[in-house]
């Protein structure tokens, strides 16, 4: 599992519409570039869990 920063925001972007998927990962690299974690299950960062 990565390690993220404690003051590191994370936003989860969702993603229900086809055929934007150029948009999308635009808008996720972006906000990474300002420093976000982002999670976004299209772009495949969303961890499964096998737990429940």
């Amino acid at each position: 599992m990565k390690k993220v920063c404690p003051n590191k925001i994370k936003i989860m972007v969702g993603s229900t519409v086809y055929g934007f998927e150029d948009q999308l990962f635009q808008i996720v690299a972006y906000l990474e570039s300002l420093g976000y974690e982002v999670v976004n299950s299209h772009v495949g960062k969303i961890e499964e869990v096998d737990d429940v």
